[in-house]
């Protein structure tokens, strides 16, 4: 129940490499005592099998550990991985909080680009690509990866909030005490 939780908690977005690979962080524990750190994986792949991301700064716009009004830088080795392994600052509900800098792909198959429409339930994206009169192949698009976890340290009372992300699900229980 507690991985599927977190499953169900973290962010998916989608990324147009090999028909969209899902990203989500991974706590090693989603329910921890006050006095452990919490610890987590950046995650990459498919059906929730997926390589782990190293920490590398470079990489993030955002990585934060969240609760109420206080935010906290992770910090990090370079390489590090699990990518989070940091003592919660006091018991309660923590956001676990990551955004991607912005990643490039450029589509040089328009039947790549299509099964990559067609996986996503993207509508009407290949009709509005032709009508704009845009390439068909050799364009390029950014993205970016926006994640959640929640990790209940101790009692895990508290509740999950907005945190600013562009795409974000918030939760509207707290799944460890409501």
């Amino acid at each position: 129940m507690k991985f599927l939780f977190g499953v169900v908690m973290s962010l998916l977005i989608s990324t147009p490499a090999a028909l969209g690979h899902e990203f989500w962080i991974a706590p090693k524990s989603y329910q921890i005592l006050k006095s452990e750190n919490i610890v987590a994986s950046l995650r990459s792949g498919q059906n929730f099998s997926g390589a782990p991301f190293s920490f590398l700064p470079q990489r993030f716009s955002r990585f934060d550990l969240v609760q109420r009004d206080v935010s906290i830088t992770v910090e990090g080795r370079i390489g590090d991985r699990p990518a989070l392994n940091m003592a919660a600052q006091g018991p309660g509900l923590w956001v676990v909080v990551h955004e991607t800098t912005d990643s490039k792909i450029t589509w040089n198959e328009w039947a790549k680009f299509a099964d990559f429409v067609n996986h996503k339930l993207l509508g009407n994206a290949l009709l509005d690509h032709v009508e704009r009169g845009l390439p068909t192949v050799g364009f390029s698009e950014r993205y970016r990866r926006f994640a959640k976890s929640l990790v209940a340290v101790g009692t895990g009372t508290g509740a999950d909030h907005p945190v600013g992300l562009r795409t974000e699900i918030v939760a509207l229980a707290n799944p460890y005490t409501d």
